[in-house]
């Protein structure tokens, strides 16, 4: 359907400009892509890891837990909070996070 292009395409733009750093505007694209369409798991997962980009540890952390609500095993979000942990200094339990990462998915 033309929504479904569309949204690859919003998906697409949002992600070049994450890349280039602007990360609020790749943030509210995602956002209006989650309006519309609340179980977007991609746009999720892409909104949460802008957001722990950009240092929003909290929301990116909600969106990771929205997902794995629905999918405990979804391994992008389980990563995502794994580096959340990380970046935030609490090393020791980063390193719990990426060790049950790697029993996940030995490659």
């Amino acid at each position: 359907s033309s929504s479904l292009l569309s949204a690859q395409t919003d998906m697409q733009s949002a992600a070049n400009l994450a890349a280039r750093g602007n990360f609020k505007s790749a943030i509210d694209i995602y956002s209006s892509i989650l309006k519309k369409d609340p179980n977007n798991q991609p746009a999720l997962i892409a909104r949460a890891f802008t957001y722990s980009w950009d240092h929003q540890f909290g929301n990116a952390t909600t969106d990771f837990n929205t997902v794995l609500l629905k999918d405990p095993q979804h391994f992008d979000a389980k990563k995502g909070l794994a580096y959340i942990t990380l970046w935030k200094g609490d090393f020791k339990n980063a390193i719990v996070k990426f060790e049950e990462l790697i029993r996940l998915q030995p490659k």
